[in-house]
């Protein structure tokens, strides 16, 4: 049932996985400010371009993964520009190099293609959130699906190397996010339907890793740190299901995300039709039921848990369970769905041209952000202040929203001519509350940063109402937006 496509047959999709590849890289490179000025990434990039270290704050250790390249140009003195560069790349080579792996060494060119697509389908967002240590997981997830589709091909299985490698991978995984253990089970009771040949004790053995890695972090964490906000909250909102079946697809978030789906990720909802339809028609019951309870499960658990939330970057880094299941299921059937070298070549490049096109849509949100933040800068510079505070009143679009603007987001752009440009832009409406948090920091300079320990001072007061609305209004300046 699990029949890899030959080398003949695969030519064509080869060809789109390595022009989408190169897509990927083009659009790391082209939109690397975009993709860092958000907070949870521009943490990561500032502590690493400071300390030439890694940096892992939280038990998600799969983040080291992306700090190589960025890390070795720190060591290497290479200008700051060029290590924001690295650092937006290498979250890029992680599925390219999986790609790679999945492609040759385990020869699952269909799980190549699902890794590409699991990047692409649904990204508007999460594009330029790419520190997602979700993500990561899932993709490493994917690389272990070739692996276990490779191994039980081989005539002699070698078991003491699949249980280390099962080990290191599945440990991992599950260490990436508190939702991953849920893919996980979803992932393996999928492959148990649909693999047959894979239906051995040994799936046992990558189950009891999972369950016991899983619970060894729980210990260890409430033991050593305590209990983590994120999962006391996630607990919180699993009580909401115990609220009546309606309330599920009425909320604020449930309505936002049919609408994304809808408007934005059409591709998905179509070609999860197409495959509902193809297990109709097969007469394949339990992979046309399984499949869209899959879907709607791990929608469900999102969608209830967090009613209120708006859907954004966090929330759809959250419904990554979602294009991961479209992206492998229909990789491995596409070939069945379109048996036409070239109708299938064209499908998959039509696909991936839409799923571009919707992530570079939303490039605009983020280079408003940048153009605002350049605006502010610059006001700091003439100034001469080097720790500023802005009210929320002159935040873009007239709404306080969520990680507009943080200290390392602020660092890392202002830094980018030199040490001598560092600043500190925070948005607050208490300028006593910003001096008090950082009253403790001490003056330094590296050779990318020059944190002054000097008071902070509220902008508002520094100019007039209208000078201060002409460097918020960063939408009647779209010429100075690429």
């Amino acid at each position: 049932m699990m029949v890899e496509y030959t080398k003949r047959r695969f030519n064509e999709t080869g060809i789109i996985l390595i022009l989408t590849s190169i897509a990927m890289v083009f659009f790391a490179c082209f939109y690397y400010k975009e993709r860092i000025i958000f907070t949870d990434t521009a943490v990561y990039a500032f502590t690493v371009a400071d300390r030439g270290s890694f940096y892992i704050a939280t038990n998600r250790f799969i983040c080291i993964l992306s700090q190589l390249l960025p890390i070795a140009g720190a060591l290497l003195g290479v200008p700051l520009s060029t290590i924001l560069i690295l650092y937006s790349v290498n979250f890029i080579l992680l599925p390219l190099t999986a790609c790679y792996v999945v492609y040759k060494p385990l020869k699952s060119p269909s799980t190549a293609l699902a890794i590409l697509l699991f990047y692409t389908f649904s990204s508007m967002w999460v594009f330029y959130y790419p520190v997602s240590e979700f993500q990561m997981g899932l993709c490493l997830l994917l690389v272990y699906h070739a692996y276990i589709l490779w191994y039980f091909r081989q005539p002699v299985q070698k078991k003491p190397a699949f249980c280390i490698i099962s080990f290191t991978v599945l440990v991992t995984v599950t260490f990436s996010h508190p939702l991953s253990l849920y893919v996980f089970l979803a992932w393996l009771l999928w492959l148990y339907i649909t693999c047959p040949k894979c239906r051995s004790r040994l799936l046992l053995f990558s189950l009891a890793v999972v369950i016991i890695s899983h619970f060894i972090k729980d210990s260890f964490f409430k033991t050593y740190v305590g209990d983590i906000i994120y999962d006391e909250s996630r607990k919180e909102g699993l009580k909401n299901f115990s609220a009546a079946l309606p309330s599920y697809f009425s909320s604020n978030l449930a309505k936002e995300s049919m609408k994304v789906f809808v408007h934005e990720y059409f591709t998905v909802l179509i070609i999860s039709l197409l495959l509902f339809f193809y297990f109709i028609v097969n007469r394949k019951w339990i992979p046309a039921f399984l499949f869209p309870a899959l879907l709607l499960g791990f929608w469900l658990l999102v969608t209830v848990s967090f009613p209120e939330y708006k859907y954004d970057h966090y929330t759809e880094h959250l419904y990554q369970p979602l294009p991961f299941f479209v992206a492998l299921v229909f990789s491995r059937y596409v070939h069945k769905l379109f048996p036409k070298n070239l109708l299938r070549g064209l499908v998959l490049t039509i696909i991936f041209i839409i799923s571009f096109s919707k992530i570079n849509s939303n490039h605009k949100f983020y280079t408003l952000r940048l153009q605002w933040f350049q605006n502010y800068i610059g006001f700091m510079h003439e100034k001469k202040v080097r720790n500023g505070v802005i009210s929320p009143h002159y935040l873009a679009f007239g709404k306080n929203y969520d990680y507009w603007a943080s200290t390392p987001e602020s660092y890392l752009l202002s830094s980018l001519p030199g040490p001598d440009s560092t600043v500190n832009l925070i948005v607050d409406d208490n300028v006593t509350r910003s001096n008090n948090a950082f009253s403790s920091e001490p003056e330094r300079r590296t050779k990318y940063f020059h944190i002054s320990n000097e008071p902070f001072q509220m902008l508002d007061l520094l100019a007039d109402p209208k000078t201060l609305d002409s460097l918020t209004d960063v939408f009647s300046r779209s010429s100075a937006i690429r």
